[in-house]
């Protein structure tokens, strides 16, 4: 059996080559350069020198460089080369995310997933340092100053890594973060649940960079607008909906300016307001001409717009969000992909309230592995409604099995108790 070995390519401007980064392909023929060996390692600043010379752009090998500003490795991902799972993938577009003449994608294998309460310490540290640098691109963008490139990859990089190891509790904590202003909770939301749902794709991790950067930069030509329509988006004034279809393309050619130069996340914005039926914007195109990535990322921005609270609109129970993606399926977004996104949170999300069959309220907290019909939870009242005033996780697949069983009976609203979730402190179990 022969082992494929898949190079996989980045293009870089030589303006943006780092000494570590491993050179294995020019945008020009190697005969004209002094290069005796078709690859090279970039060890000091004077072969960066040298191959602007010759160069505008050149092409990396991820797997060959040695860049010391890089967090984590991830050689120890499976590759999915074959199998029922690559060819799901590939049914819902997975091939087709590049044009033609780029690395083709293989998807991974991710590891199994810690707990909540294991990640949760770590998770706030890298979310608070995203909610940052997410504020200082929304001032930028009023401001009409361009974003920092190299800021937004340093704060997202541990996101994807958090997020890796435990999805449960990237999605904790956008539960929690429902409680702040729309405008910086939406898109750190919106990170996180497409993450959450591209890890459960398997999709490799340099796409998770890219739909992580897309999703905290997708809505940003709103705030370049003449007034704040990421406030108040449901304007019947022609010419406020005119203006808010322009938001894409105002946002592109911000970023643009900005030397926001990766091309994954500029198609991912670039569609995520396209639809599966073609009345979508700014280009009206259907079907498979939308990239998946453009899917995900609007799948993401709708499922967390109705479960936030915003000032034209309630917030809905989690459940509710996924419905409503169920009505579109086909219309908006291909069905097969809103299948896979639910399938990716669960029946009974993370972070969401449900009621038990016994009264009781409890907080979803993590996602089982073998039946999504019974996740993780931390009952949070009696039966009487009355507040716990310890909180632990319990597996929901044991209450089915007491001498009268409890069973999960309705998501419910936030407000169904007066404790909101970053007011919970989990207690840890023994053993």
């Amino acid at each position: 059996m022969v082992q494929q070995t898949e190079v996989v390519e980045t293009k870089v401007l030589v303006t943006r080559l780092k000494v570590g980064m491993y050179v294995c392909r020019l945008d020009c023929s190697w005969l004209d350069t002094p290069y005796t060996m078709q690859g090279f390692l970039v060890n000091t600043e004077d072969d960066i020198d040298e191959v602007r010379r010759y160069c505008e752009h050149v092409f990396i090998d991820e797997k060959r460089s040695v860049m010391s500003h890089r967090r984590v490795n991830y050689s120890y991902l499976e590759p999915m080369v074959k199998g029922a799972a690559l060819e799901r993938l590939n049914a819902l577009g997975f091939r087709r995310m590049r044009e033609h003449g780029r690395p083709i994608l293989m998807p991974v294998i991710y590891p199994t997933a810690i707990e909540l309460a294991k990640e949760l310490p770590r998770a706030r540290a890298v979310w608070k340092q995203a909610r940052i640098v997410v504020n200082q691109c929304i001032a930028r963008a009023k401001a009409d100053k361009p974003i920092s490139v190299e800021e937004i990859e340093n704060a997202v990089e541990p996101v994807i890594e958090s997020v890796v190891r435990s999805p449960d509790a990237a999605m904790w904590l956008a539960a929690q973060r429902r409680t702040d202003p729309y405008p910086t909770s939406h898109p750190l939301n919106c990170c996180a649940i497409v993450i959450v749902f591209a890890r459960f794709l398997g999709f490799p991790p340099e796409i998770l960079l890219a739909l992580a950067k897309a999703a905290w930069l997708f809505d940003i030509g709103m705030w370049r607008l003449g007034q704040n329509y990421y406030i108040d988006r449901e304007t019947k004034d022609p010419t406020g909906k005119e203006q808010i279809r322009e938001h894409v393309l105002v946002g592109l050619d911000f970023l643009r300016k900005s030397e926001f130069m990766d091309p994954d996340a500029l198609l991912a914005i670039l569609h995520h307001h396209e639809q599966h039926d073609g009345n979508g914007y700014p280009r009206q195109i259907r079907g498979e001409r939308v990239s998946l990535m453009g899917f995900m990322l609007q799948i993401a921005d709708t499922f967390d717009a109705l479960c936030s609270k915003r000032s034209y609109s309630p917030e809905h129970t989690l459940q509710y969000a996924q419905q409503a993606l169920h009505q579109y399926r086909d219309i908006k977004y291909p069905a097969e992909v809103v299948e896979a996104f639910v399938q990716s949170l669960g029946v009974y999300p993370t972070g969401s309230l449900v009621e038990l069959s016994n009264g009781e309220i409890a907080a979803v907290s993590g996602q089982s592995l073998q039946s999504r019909l019974y996740p993780r939870l931390v009952p949070l009242t009696f039966p009487d409604r009355q507040m716990r005033t310890e909180f632990r996780e319990i597996d929901s697949s044991v209450l089915i099995q007491r001498p009268v069983p409890v069973k999960i009976a309705r998501g419910v609203p936030t407000n169904t108790i007066s404790v909101r979730l970053d007011q919970i402190e989990l207690t840890a179990n023994s053993g």
